[in-house]
């Protein structure tokens, strides 16, 4: 994308128009368009074990998990981002434009993969954002230098988020009501090389 597109505001129908013909995913940050980055290897790695891992857990429990290819729509902070792994509930509404264009809209959980070039935002600006949405319950952040990972149960007052870090391969994390062991999701990651996307 030209610098004179990325200067330009564009309304929601633009940027889906956009999307619609794009080689690319974008996501919607508050009039802007901006291309996803690209990720690594380990990036790569950490979301297939954790799709594999869950996938087969969630049905029961009426939910499923998508791995970075659904755009989530957050009307409060007029955004639409691609998650790494998003989990929601099987049957839920979802923000129609046009044919299957379409937002998801009511995540139970998210999961982010940090990366050199996205951490800070995966841990600002995202994130407040995502607070936003009233049906998310958990919100996971995972490294991809080294086994680590951290997660964010909403509590019973909608504005109390409890954090929890995980930073032993034995230890089990629970996603989504889910135990999954830390050394299932580093299977095959390369620990302690920084790779950038």
């Amino acid at each position: 994308m030209s610098t004179q597109v990325q200067t330009k505001r564009f309304t929601l129908e633009e940027y889906f128009e956009y999307e619609l013909k794009a080689e690319r995913r974008h996501e919607f940050i508050d009039g802007k368009i901006e291309p996803v980055t690209y990720t690594s290897k380990n990036h790569g790695r950490i979301v297939s074990n954790l799709h594999g891992l869950l996938f087969p857990l969630l049905g029961d429990r009426g939910l499923e998990i998508y791995a970075g290819d659904r755009m989530l729509h957050i009307p409060p902070c007029n955004r639409i981002y691609y998650p790494d792994l998003i989990i929601l509930p099987i049957d839920t509404d979802t923000f129609q434009y046009k044919g299957k264009m379409e937002a998801d809209l009511y995540p139970t959980a998210l999961v982010e993969v940090l990366s050199d070039s996205t951490e800070d935002d995966d841990r600002t600006d995202k994130w407040r954002c995502y607070k936003m949405i009233d049906s998310l319950r958990q919100y996971v952040l995972i490294s991809q230098k080294y086994p680590y990972i951290e997660t964010f149960h909403r509590r019973e007052n909608q504005r109390e988020w409890l954090y929890t870090f995980y930073d032993d391969l034995e230890q089990e994390v629970e996603i989504a009501g889910c135990p999954v062991r830390l050394e299932d999701v580093y299977r095959r990651v390369e620990r302690g090389r920084t790779e950038k996307p």
